[in-house]
């Protein structure tokens, strides 16, 4: 009885030591992290940093330690420090909250970083992220960057494998990136197509930019009879178009190209009232001509005033 009853104490006591143990061990865990803590809350960030120097090896909560060091980093706009250990935080840390949020800081970074280093930094994170959400804010970046410096065909790769994935994606957007950046690399026949795309994937819904690359690129192409019906189509159904003074200009030319002079004449007076003094000029001469050739004599600017012109003939599909 005597025996069983030390058994049991014995059993109590190594539990008890077991249990301190436990949490004595998680504080001296956590030191190295609560110290870093520390030092940030007291503006001492030299001593911050050689928390992370002195206890990143060993320490089991290294990506927290990491993830303090980028904010340290951010603080001081040492941004290349900081998008340098942001993306670590990216490649080591199994925390969903740390990863995102060192996804968001990354990505927010990139204009204070030089190209190279930048599109270096996201290629790493883009292949370290699991997350779909993570993996598309990165992906896109990287494909903006491509855009800004020049490199569309990198940027179009991009645009298409997300094209052939299963990810959720806006499948019109990305077929006017592709398009835009055909334009860009003066590949004027496959811009049109991407635009064609675009505009079957709109469900029916008119799409301005899809019908202004493929003007620009038959324009392009030299083919005006194919450029102006989505140049037509641009003007009547997008408002915001028909303010600008060079695709009514560049309409008008088309149209009296097309032999299609009152029409071109209609176009210049309604825009008329919209012009500067510059462009008013430039339209007045221009009707001027257009009146002459048709033996028009009136004198009068505001000739449409009271007239809708019928474009229904001229806007014909493109393709027929």
């Amino acid at each position: 009885m005597k025996n069983s009853k030390v058994i049991v104490l014995l059993i109590l006591v190594l539990c008890g030591l077991y249990l301190k143990a436990e949490v004595v061990g998680e504080i001296l865990g956590n030191y190295p992290l609560e110290l870093m803590k520390h030092y940030i809350s007291q503006q001492e960030y030299d001593l911050a940093l050689q928390v992370l120097d002195d206890y990143q090896i060993e320490e089991e909560n290294a990506d927290s330690l990491i993830w303090l060091a980028a904010n340290v980093h951010k603080i001081r706009q040492n941004y290349n420090a900081s998008a340098e250990s942001y993306a670590q935080v990216i490649a080591v840390s199994q925390d969903s909250l740390l990863v995102d949020d060192s996804v968001n800081n990354l990505i927010s970074l990139i204009p204070h970083l030089a190209a190279r280093n930048a599109i270096d930094l996201l290629v790493r994170a883009v292949k370290n992220v699991t997350a779909e959400d993570n993996y598309l804010n990165l992906i896109m970046k990287l494909a903006e960057l491509y855009e800004a410096n020049y490199l569309y065909s990198e940027a179009n790769d991009i645009y298409t494998n997300l094209l052939d994935s299963d990810q959720k994606i806006d499948e019109r957007s990305l077929y006017i990136k592709v398009a835009t950046n055909k334009v860009f690399e003066k590949k004027y026949k496959e811009a049109v197509i991407y635009a064609d795309k675009a505009e079957a994937a709109a469900d029916s819904v008119l799409s301005a930019e899809a019908l202004f690359i493929q003007f620009l690129s038959y324009q392009a192409l030299k083919q005006n009879e194919k450029a102006l019906p989505p140049l037509m189509r641009l003007y009547l159904n997008f408002p915001s178009f028909k303010a600008i003074f060079e695709i009514n200009l560049s309409l008008a030319e088309m149209l009296i190209e097309a032999d299609e002079k009152m029409a071109a004449w209609y176009v210049l007076e309604k825009y008329y009232h919209l012009a500067d003094a510059l462009e008013k000029e430039l339209i007045i001469e221009r009707i001027k001509v257009l009146k002459d050739s048709l033996e028009i004599g009136s004198e009068k600017m505001h000739y449409f005033d009271n007239i809708e012109f019928d474009f229904t003939p001229l806007i014909e599909d493109e393709h027929n």
